[in-house]
């Protein structure tokens, strides 16, 4: 990688996975130049487009490379530079995964509570699924910021920001049983809400990787694949099939930008519509 990429997006004032993305970006289109014989002052519209048809990337993730180009050219100050004021239409792809609340049930349904980690499990999902919150927020949710009477918690939020998220009386029961477990667990100086209950290091902190593994092992036992983000999308379809508004859903997902909110309903269908068409009577 280019020592300019590095300093580049150590200047960005984004997220940890952001940055990293925009360096993955920067590194293959830099990668393409040099084997076309272009310098950056060279890399045109034109030039640009055969990059894109070269790599074949999805329409989001070009799109992503191009926000990742513009961030280095207005960083290197060629505010003139042509790829400045370009635009990639964007193309809805296939519908990112979801689950509709009785499929939801069912998989909340097929967890064994009746052990330490089924019931650890159970709490991570239904918190998940309640709150919207990602994987990295829930590894790093300290038990003193769940507020258990009030049914809400405090998280630090991508971006920085600390946001309050609800969740319900059922999912509360659920933690309250998991943390009267965790007490049993835990090793001394673990603050996380959720710990490992394997590995080497038992009783730690949940790591991110920890986390894909319960989610491996709950899809092969369903047989589909699933996500911790697969839930974050699903909390959303569940909202608004109860009717939420959507700055209601926004303020609990904590999206900031609509058009990227609205992506995640597209899993809704026609038969989730029926219930809202219009009702008349016909008169005779």
């Amino acid at each position: 990688m280019p020592n300019s990429i590095e300093r580049c997006v150590a200047a960005l004032d984004v997220a940890t996975t952001t940055s990293k993305k925009y360096a993955e970006c920067l590194t293959y289109i830099f990668r393409w130049m040099a084997c076309e014989g272009l310098e950056i002052e060279t890399l045109g519209v034109p030039e640009f487009r055969r990059f894109r048809e070269a790599k074949q990337y999805s329409n989001a993730y070009q799109r992503v490379c191009l926000v990742a180009l513009k961030h280095y050219l207005r960083w290197r100050s060629l505010d003139d530079h042509p790829l400045i004021n370009y635009r990639i239409e964007m193309k809805e792809g296939r519908a990112p995964r979801a689950f509709h609340p009785e499929e939801m049930e069912q998989i909340i349904a097929s967890i064994d509570d009746s052990t330490p980690i089924g019931k650890r499990d159970r709490a991570i999902i239904r918190l998940l699924y309640d709150t919207l919150i990602r994987a990295t927020e829930l590894c790093r949710l300290q038990l003193a910021d769940v507020d258990l009477q009030h049914c809400q918690l405090s998280v630090l939020a991508k971006g920085g920001n600390w946001e309050t998220k609800a969740f319900t009386e059922r999912t509360r029961d659920l933690l309250l049983e998991w943390i009267r477990i965790r007490t049993t667990i835990a090793v001394n100086g673990t603050s996380t809400l959720f710990c490992s209950m394997g590995g080497t290091r038992p009783g730690t902190p949940l790591t991110r990787w920890g986390l894909v593994e319960v989610f491996r092992y709950l899809g092969e036992k369903q047989g589909i694949r699933i996500s911790p983000h697969d839930l974050r999308r699903s909390g959303i379809i569940a909202m608004a099939l109860n009717g939420a508004s959507v700055p209601v859903m926004m303020k609990q997902s904590g999206h900031k930008n609509p058009m990227v909110f609205m992506t995640y309903l597209r899993r809704l269908t026609v038969d989730d519509i029926r219930p809202y068409l219009p009702k008349s009577e016909v008169k005779r």
